[in-house]
């Protein structure tokens, strides 16, 4: 975990970020800076999918905003432009929301986040301390 600061509210962000690998293989990347900056519990999070990862032409990002409510666990895709992350251009193609919903790889980026959010203790333990 890595600590930086928010350039909006001057804040202290809490910062996550690994891989995502399929059996041996590292598939993917995520970067997750969890942070309220007055608007409650969020986690920014960017998934990169590798090239060639289930038939990625190039390695490409999307902007995934996390929020907790009291049922569940509610994931948006956002503009890159409204991420913390858009300025990691090792991320790959930083893909808009409109160009990430229409990807082939949408399901693929959820179920990545999915894991993500349920099985990396920090993020999944500041989500439900909600």
């Amino acid at each position: 975990m890595v600590l930086q600061v928010c350039d909006h509210c001057k804040q202290t962000v809490t910062i996550s970020r690994g891989s995502v690998f399929e059996g041996t293989d590292s598939v993917a990347i995520y970067l997750a800076a969890m942070h309220a900056c007055g608007s409650g519990i969020l986690v920014d999070l960017a998934v990169a999918i590798r090239e060639g990862y289930k038939h990625a032409a190039e390695t490409a990002a999307i902007a995934i905003k996390v929020r907790p409510t009291s049922t569940e666990i509610q994931m948006t895709v956002a503009n890159m432009e409204e991420s913390f992350w858009k300025t990691e251009e090792y991320l790959g193609k930083l893909m808009d929301r409109q160009e990430a919903m229409a990807s082939p790889l949408i399901e693929t980026f959820f179920h990545i986040a999915d894991h993500i959010v349920r099985d990396v203790p920090e993020i999944s333990s500041y989500l439900e301390d909600a």
